[in-house]
C-alpha cells in the first residue's frame, strides 16, 4: 500500500512530503532520533519532526473548486480529474473512480445504464465508487439544496 507522509519540523515551520510503500511513519524518518511518541496519525521525534499520515489522494482535493462537480478516473481522488459546472444535465464520459460534488446544490449521477440513479448533497464526497456507477453515463447538477 502505498502512502504519502507530510513531514514538519515544528519549530521552523518546514514542510515536505514523501511517498513511501508499506512502511510506517516511524520507519519513513530519516533523521537518527526514535519516534518519541505517536498521537492518532501523527508520529512525534525528539529532533521536533513530526510525520503525518495522509490518506492517498488528499491532495488532488486542491484540484476541485468550489461550485464544481468533480470526477476522478481512480478510486481516492487520483488519475485523470475532470469537472462540471453550471446546471442541468450533463455527459461525464470517462471512467468514475471516486467524485466530489463541491457544490452549494445537488447533483444525481446516474448509473453506468442511465436506468438508476443516486442523488449526492452538497458537500458529498465518494473515494470509491461502485461498478455499477464507474462509467455513469450523466450528471445532473440541480439547482435544490435536498435530495
Amino acid at each position: 500500500m502505498t502512502k504519502t507522509i507530510l513531514r514538519f519540523l515544528a519549530t521552523a515551520g518546514l514542510v515536505a512530503s514523501m511517498t513511501t510503500g508499506a512502511a510506517s511513519a516511524a520507519n519513513a524518518h530519516d533523521g537518527s532520533s526514535q519516534p518519541a511518541f505517536h498521537i492518532g496519525d501523527h508520529t512525534y521525534f525528539a529532533d521536533g519532526t513530526v510525520e503525518v499520515d495522509v490518506p492517498p489522494g488528499t491532495f488532488s482535493l486542491g484540484q476541485c473548486d468550489s461550485g464544481q462537480f468533480c470526477i476522478w478516473s481512480l478510486a481516492n481522488y487520483s488519475g485523470s480529474f475532470r469537472y462540471k459546472t453550471g446546471s442541468g444535465l450533463k455527459t461525464v464520459g470517462g471512467t468514475v473512480g471516486s467524485f466530489w460534488n463541491n457544490r452549494s446544490t445537488v447533483a444525481r449521477l446516474y448509473s453506468n445504464t442511465g436506468a438508476s440513479s443516486t442523488c449526492y448533497e452538497n458537500g458529498a464526497r465518494k473515494a470509491s465508487v461502485t461498478s455499477g456507477y464507474s462509467s455513469a453515463s450523466e450528471v445532473n447538477l440541480q439547482s435544490g439544496s435536498s435530495c
